[in-house]
């Protein structure tokens, strides 16, 4: 047996002097206006003029012809852990992302003066750094940017602890660059810019 409700006007006003309190987990709904049990199912639109608070696994959104928007003031960041280095995986072995777009990557500089680290995506050499650097092991899949940005004391000379193909490279002058990615084995080259390879 089911029930209906036909109001009169075609809108049915519920109205409480309770405050949902969203702020508590789990939220406790006692203190909801109305508080139903075993789901809802709305047909139409459905408008939300406060915080949407889900306690649940699983959000579906639309179905084969659905489609999610965000207003112009609304924003998301899926930001790194500071206080113990990055901690989210997006995607998985298992189950990749399909397609990744980036409009601009940036990677935080440093300049560097007695070794090439490799917690930042660029590093910079200048008249401050050691004329001989070296490199740790990084992760694999990692890249790393070597610029000099100003001119050095003398020729830099960076040796990775762990080098494919090479042994160390050298950087003389402004402009001098390379690009190196971490692989199963070590820092391979991806590319240079009038820097010597040893």
């Amino acid at each position: 047996m089911s029930s209906h409700i036909n109001p009169d006007s075609g809108q049915l006003v519920i109205e409480s002097t309770n405050v949902l309190d969203v702020s508590t987990t789990p939220v406790n709904p006692v203190g909801a206006s109305l508080y139903i049990k075993g789901g809802v199912y709305t047909e139409t639109d459905m408008y939300i003029h406060g915080t949407l608070v889900v306690n649940g696994n699983v959000i579906s959104l639309g179905n084969a012809g659905g489609s999610l928007t965000f207003n112009a003031n609304i924003s998301s960041h899926v930001l790194p852990n500071v206080s113990s280095g990055i901690q989210y995986n997006l995607g998985s072995n298992t189950k990749p992302w399909n397609e990744g777009y980036f409009q601009k990557i940036v990677t935080k500089p440093e300049a560097s003066t007695t070794s090439v680290s490799t917690t930042t995506g660029t590093t910079y050499l200048d008249g401050t750094t050691s004329t001989t650097l070296a490199l740790a092991n990084g992760i694999e899949g990692e890249r790393k940017a070597i610029v000099v940005t100003a001119t050095p004391t003398g020729a830099i000379t960076v040796t990775p602890d762990s080098a494919v193909g090479y042994t160390s490279m050298q950087f003389a002058a402004v402009g001098d660059s390379a690009e190196l990615m971490y692989t199963n084995t070590g820092w391979s080259i991806l590319s240079i810019f009038r820097t010597s390879v040893i």
